[in-house]
This record gives structure tokens, C-alpha cells and sequence, in this order.
């Protein structure tokens, strides 16, 4: 049986509407000194969308997830995850329960102190640094 959200999301008129009364949530990926690139990615990318998270796409995100943590235990594959402590958008107890369930042998978590959740781009520039360090240091000693 399918959940009630699921079942509405599926209805025309309903998908598109928002699931979250809130119209923008990015400013949370961006540290403080860093915003500025969040405006910068709104004027010069045609691409972006920063409204509220509609139904449908927020019944995509829980399908996912719903997936990811029933199958955590069958990935085997290498990786490394950076998690920002103070990100809003993803708990770092859910990459702390990745790398504790995931059967992979080679998995590291790096959890980098003050860091949001756009730790590539939405950073302050030593943070970005220490970023870029920790994943060219991971991939050099495995290729």
C-alpha cells in the first residue's frame, strides 16, 4: 500500500505544490563569508531554482533515502564522505550511520569543524582548501 504523501504527490494539481511553506532553503548550504557566491550563482546561472521544494520532488528525495538505508549494508565500494558540522541540511549522524553499517572496508568520514553543507562551493576559502586537501589526498592513494 502506498504512503498518503506518495499518493498525492502523484495528483497533477498537488505535485507542484510546495511541500515546505518556505520559498528558499539554499542560504543555509552557504557559510556567512560566502554568500556572495549564492548570489552570484542566481544572476549568472539560468539553471537555478531557488522556490520552495515541491511535492514531487520531495517524494523523489524520501524514495531515495527510503532505498539508501535499506541497502547501506550492501555497498563494498571505497569512498569518503566530508560532512560540515554545522549543516543544516543533512545530519552528520546519517553519514556517521553510512559508515558504520556500509560493508565497504576502505570508507572514510571526515567531519569538518564549522563547515555547511555546500563544502565545495558555499565555503569560506580555507575551508574550501582543507576540502579539495582531504579529497586529492584520498583519491592519490588510491590510483
Amino acid at each position: 500500500q502506498k504512503k498518503g504523501w506518495e499518493q498525492l504527490s502523484r495528483v497533477p494539481v498537488l505535485k507542484d505544490l510546495a511541500l515546505v511553506p518556505r520559498s528558499d532553503r539554499s542560504e543555509v548550504n552557504y557559510a556567512v563569508d560566502a554568500k556572495w557566491r549564492l548570489r552570484e550563482h542566481r544572476t549568472r546561472n539560468g539553471l537555478n531554482y531557488s522556490g520552495c521544494t515541491r511535492m514531487r520532488t520531495g517524494r523523489s528525495l524520501i524514495g531515495a533515502t527510503d532505498a539508501l538505508s535499506v541497502s547501506m549494508e550492501t555497498l563494498t565500494t571505497p569512498f569518503l564522505i566530508l560532512h560540515g558540522t554545522a549543516d543544516k541540511t543533512t545530519a552528520s549522524a546519517q553519514s556517521e550511520e553510512l559508515v558504520r553499517r556500509a560493508a565497504a572496508t576502505d570508507k572514510q568520514l571526515e567531519l569538518l569543524p564549522g563547515g555547511v553543507h555546500g563544502l565545495h562551493y558555499g565555503e569560506h576559502p580555507a575551508t574550501m582548501k582543507r576540502v579539495y586537501e582531504l579529497l586529492f589526498a584520498w583519491l592519490r592513494a588510491r590510483c
